[in-house]
C-alpha cells in the first residue's frame, strides 16, 4: 500500500472513525497476520481470537496515535497479543483429537497433503526456537513477500544489516531442522 494511501486511511479513521477505512487497511493486511498467526498459535479458534484482538486494538490505538507504519504497527500489535496470548492461556498439553478442525485436501493426492502438512509442522517447531526478530524477518521475506529494501525500511535499518540479519536467521533456521529430525 501506498504511503500516501496509508495516511489517508489513517486520517479517516481518526477524523470520521470511517469504517471503510478500516476494511481497506484490513483487506491489504489481514493475511499476512493470518500467516503470521499460523505460525506461532496450533489451533483456529485461538488465531481467530488474537487476530480480532490485533485489529481491535489497532483500531483503537489508529483512533488517536500518529502511525509511521501500518504493517509496522500492526506486526507489533500482533507479537504482543501473540506474546500475552502464551502469558495468560492455561497450560494444557494439546492432542490432535478426531474433532481437530484439520481436513484433508481432496483435490491434492492424500500423500502431498500429507508430506506438506508435516513439513509445515517441522517448520513451526524450528522455529519457535528463534529469536521473534529472526522469525519476523523469515516470515516479512518468505511469507509475506516483502523485498529487502522495503524490510529495511520498515525495520529502520540498512539493506545489508537486514539482509545480513536474514541470512543468519535461515542459518540458524537449516541447523535447528537437522539438530531435530535430522537432514529432510
Amino acid at each position: 500500500m501506498e504511503l500516501q494511501k496509508e495516511k489517508f486511511l489513517l486520517f479517516r479513521i481518526r477524523a470520521f472513525q470511517d469504517q471503510r477505512a478500516f476494511e481497506l487497511i484490513v483487506e491489504e493486511f489481514g493475511q499476512r497476520i493470518e500467516k503470521f498467526l499460523k505460525l506461532r498459535l496450533s489451533r483456529r479458534e485461538d488465531i481467530e481470537d488474537v487476530y480480532a484482538e490485533i485489529w481491535a486494538r489497532f483500531w483503537s490505538y489508529a483512533q488517536d496515535a500518529t502511525i509511521e507504519s501500518i504493517s509496522g504497527l500492526v506486526h507489533t500489535i500482533a507479537r504482543g497479543a501473540v506474546a500475552e496470548f502464551y502469558r495468560t492461556r492455561e497450560r494444557k498439553p494439546e492432542f490432535l483429537l478426531a474433532s481437530d478442525e484439520r481436513t484433508f485436501d481432496v483435490s491434492v493426492p492424500l500423500h502431498e497433503d500429507i508430506i506438506a502438512r508435516v513439513d509445515v509442522d517441522l517448520l513451526k517447531t524450528a522455529m519457535r526456537e528463534l529469536k521473534d526478530d529472526d522469525v519476523q524477518l523469515i516470515q516479512m521475506r518468505y511469507l509475506d513477500g516483502y523485498r529487502i529494501k522495503d524490510i529495511a525500511k520498515q525495520l529502520g535499518k540498512s539493506e545489508n544489516v537486514v539482509s545480513v540479519t536474514l541470512s543468519r536467521a535461515l542459518n540458524k533456521l537449516r541447523k535447528l531442522i537437522r539438530e531435530k529430525f535430522g537432514e529432510v
